[in-house]
């Protein structure tokens, strides 16, 4: 999942809470990203923590988050058709690109 936090106390919780319960499932969560400079001076160096840049989109899990408007996005690419789509298709679109 992709999570935010409304404050960097908030923020620092989270980091730690999800490092602990990956770690009990033995993965190590090892890059993180945050538009928050104070939160990254807060995670150890070893973390791999990366500053993001406003102006710098991120692509992760095949969806796009902007951190200067903290808005995600995704594309989607309809298959062409010779006929109009009906609203099944469309649906089914969005259905598939929600169920990741």
């Amino acid at each position: 999942d992709l999570l935010g936090a409304a404050t960097k106390k908030e923020a620092f919780e989270l980091v730690w809470q999800l490092k602990e319960m990956m770690k009990k499932g033995g993965f190590n969560l090892r890059k993180w990203q945050s538009n928050s400079e104070t939160v990254i001076k807060e995670v150890p160096e070893n973390q791999n923590l990366k500053v993001v840049q406003n102006d710098e989109e991120i692509k992760i899990l095949g969806i796009r988050w902007n951190p200067k408007s903290d808005f995600f996005s995704f594309s989607v690419s309809l298959q062409e058709q010779k006929c109009a789509y009906s609203k099944r298709d469309v649906l089914s679109e969005i259905a598939r690109c929600l169920i990741v």
